[in-house]
Order: C-alpha cells, then sequence, then structure tokens
C-alpha cells in the first residue's frame, strides 16, 4: 500500500465511533442549520441539491414507464388505496416528514400509519 493508502488507514483507524447520543445531538446540530430559515421553518421543506431535482425527475420517469403512475406520491397512495386492511408505511427520509404529512397523507382514503 502506498503512502496515500497508509495515511488513509492511520486517519480512519483513529476516528472514535460515536455513541447514541452524540449521533443524536449531530442530527439535530445538521438539522437546526438546515431550518433556520423561515420559509424553511413555514414549508417544513429546505432547499435541496439541483442534483435532487434530476434524480427526482428520473424516479418518476422510470415509475411512469413500469407503473402508468404519474410520481411517487401518487403511486404510494394508489397502491395503499387499494389494500384491504391497515397500510403501515416506513419512512426512511430525513427531516420533518414534509412529504407524508403534506403530500402523501392527503392522498390516502384508507387506515394508514406512517412510522
Amino acid at each position: 500500500m502506498g503512502r496515500m493508502g497508509e495515511s488513509l488507514r492511520n486517519l480512519l483507524g483513529k476516528r472514535r465511533k460515536m455513541d447514541y447520543k452524540e449521533k443524536l445531538a449531530q442530527e439535530i446540530k445538521h438539522y437546526d442549520v438546515l431550518y433556520e430559515s423561515e420559509e424553511a421553518k413555514q414549508k417544513l421543506a429546505y432547499e435541496t441539491p439541483a442534483i435532487w431535482t434530476n434524480v427526482d425527475h428520473h424516479v418518476d420517469k422510470k415509475i411512469w414507464r413500469v407503473t402508468g403512475t404519474r410520481g411517487m406520491i401518487r403511486h404510494i397512495s394508489d397502491f395503499c388505496n387499494q389494500l384491504d386492511s391497515k397500510a403501515t408505511i416506513l419512512t426512511l427520509g430525513g427531516g420533518p416528514c414534509n412529504l407524508e404529512i403534506n403530500q402523501l397523507s392527503p392522498s390516502l382514503e384508507g387506515e394508514y400509519e406512517i412510522v
């Protein structure tokens, strides 16, 4: 391994693993910065990098080609609305659940739970 690889390994080897409380504090600090603006607080959303818009567009096109449904939110709500039982939706995103609260939940007709 070259000098650069050894330096990287030494650096990574010295990183201390954070415990849960430290990770939680780091997450809170991260989102405090993202939600500093009044607009972000009101919309429960923050500005994302331009690449995210591009990724979102490509995912929407793929969903349309495969399912015939326009967009991720519509696809999820259509699927949940055809269930005969309660829908349990696992959210994996960061932030205060803007998509789930403001976009998905109004289009759900049956009983559901977002976890």
